[in-house]
């Protein structure tokens, strides 16, 4: 256990001194006597651990209606250093904080004064986030699993074989209460994506992000919308990117000169502005809606350049105090069903199908607990550029166009659809064709004849469209490359 010393020597650099020396009292406060007052809606910042600066602190910053005085949630000065990454606030106003250089998880308690270990023996742990039921989720990017721990601190694999490694790991719930991840390049090849998490541990994609693009933070505003702070691997720049609710909608770039700063944390508040931590002057970037397209900075917050960890906005502690809960005895554990790798796509690509009632355009790649069950389905006809449909043939386990699956190993789901086109067939005065205008298979061959009328004489096709035909044949060949329209002239 570390206890906030109630009388801590200034031993700080002349920057950070001075920083302070504005707010005297604020200081002697922090730093003399635990930070015992929460301040609801204040942004909490923790600091990665710089040698020429800090041991790694913890910061509360006032953001509402601007930015105000910083002072300390916890002053590490003069205590073995931490690498804080994730923050997480529990109902009861306990904060949670990830070292990512020694595998721990520490909690300080509501009123400031007590650093206490509550989780060790994890590798290099970032996101935290923490449900309604008050389980703490850690990301372990060293392992790419999601681990679960219970307010008492039992932990259990959630969730594992995500590419976490170079990333922020970053972690958040939406509103149906599954839990998002940011992933790092890798989960195919050089493109990193944003894992969901359902309720029972099985892995989804939520979105892929563009080639060489590394989240480092994640966060949703009021009306669903994710936003993503990202840094290019490949360029160095930075960007905010939006994500409409809907999957067929592309992402819209936020932010003016982002690529400016080395930000590397992300949270949005009840008002949808947008906060960012820059490590490039170690100041909060606020950009405010609707346009996002301008920003205020806020005063340095600590000295150096430091690097900041996962942002959050301290929300009001419930007064309605927590049941006890009522011990249980220990079941015998039983085996953790392995996880596997379920990629779904269609033959020819951009068909529309659906897993557990959620549609999609694009291949999907899933996370699944081995032998659990899930739909897929997709429909019998849709609609492509004109004079193109595209009809369900099979799907590659050969099952109905909707069916459950139970896969065991590694599989790979395809529904085939057969590419029909159009053929329009056409005749002025004097004759009838055969045969009628309707959709044609792909590739078929397939022959046109004209008939003359009484007194009438066919002279010629006229034919446009791959594989259409034109000249004096009758009957003629022509090839489905695509729609075809055929047009019959007859002579008196």
């Amino acid at each position: 256990m570390k206890t906030l010393s109630t009388i801590n020597s200034i031993t700080h650099s002349p920057v950070r001194y001075s920083l302070f020396l504005t707010a005297l009292t604020v200081i002697v406060f922090a730093m003399g006597t635990p930070t015992a007052n929460s301040a609801p809606g204040d942004l909490i910042v923790p600091q990665q651990y710089s040698p020429a600066y800090d041991n790694g602190d913890i910061i509360q910053l006032p953001i509402n209606p601007s930015f105000g005085t910083p002072s300390f949630v916890w002053d590490n000065t003069n205590l073995p250093a931490h690498f804080w990454a994730g923050i997480a606030f529990d109902q009861a106003g306990n904060l949670y904080a990830s070292d990512y250089v020694s595998g721990e998880i520490y909690k300080l308690t509501p009123d400031r004064s007590t650093l206490t270990l509550f989780a060790t023996g994890l590798q290099s742990p970032k996101g935290l986030a923490i449900d309604a039921a008050g389980s703490i989720y850690e990301a372990d990017t060293g392992t790419g699993n999601i681990y679960k721990f219970t307010p008492e601190g039992a932990q259990s694999t959630f969730a594992s074989g995500l590419y976490l490694n170079n990333s922020g790991a970053c972690m958040i719930f939406d509103s149906l209460g599954k839990l998002l991840v940011s992933g790092g390049l890798g989960y195919d090849w050089n493109t990193a994506a944003i894992y969901q998490i359902d309720a029972q541990g099985n892995v989804g994609v939520y979105r892929i992000l563009p080639t060489y693009v590394i989240p480092s933070g994640i966060a949703f505003d009021s009306s669903g919308n994710l936003f993503v702070l990202c840094h290019n691997a490949f360029t160095a720049a930075n960007s905010i990117y939006e994500y409409p609710p809907s999957p067929e909608e592309p992402p819209i770039t936020r932010g003016e000169n982002v690529s400016a700063a080395g930000f590397v944390g992300l949270v949005i508040d009840s008002l949808d502005n947008l906060y960012v931590g820059g490590t490039l002057g170690s100041s909060i970037w606020k950009f405010s809606p609707p346009g996002y397209e301008s920003y205020v900075a806020s005063s340095p917050i600590s000295d150096g350049t430091d690097t900041f960890g996962q942002l959050a906005i301290e929300a009001a502690v419930s007064s309605t105090p927590t049941p006890t809960p009522t011990p249980t005895p220990t079941p015998t554990p039983t085996p953790t069903p392995g996880m596997i790798t379920v990629t779904v796509k269609t033959s020819p690509t951009g068909r529309s199908f659906s897993v557990d009632a959620t549609t999609y355009t694009t291949q999907q790649r899933f996370r699944w607990t081995s032998g659990s069950t899930h739909t897929i389905a997709s429909t019998s006809t849709q609609s492509g550029d004109p004079g193109v449909q595209y009809v369900w043939k099979k799907w590659s386990d050969q099952g109905a166009i909707s069916h459950t699956v139970s896969p065991t190993t590694n599989t790979t789901y395809t529904a085939t659809f057969t590419t029909q086109y159009y053929l329009t067939m056409t005749s002025g005065t004097g004759g009838r064709v055969t045969p009628a205008s309707g959709w044609k298979n792909s590739g078929a061959a397939v022959s046109i004849s004209a008939t003359p009328a009484r007194g009438y004489s066919f002279s010629n096709w006229t034919g446009t469209g791959t594989g259409s035909y034109s000249g004096p044949n009758n009957p003629a060949s022509i090839t489905m490359g695509g729609p075809i329209t055929e047009a019959a002239t007859f002579t008196h």
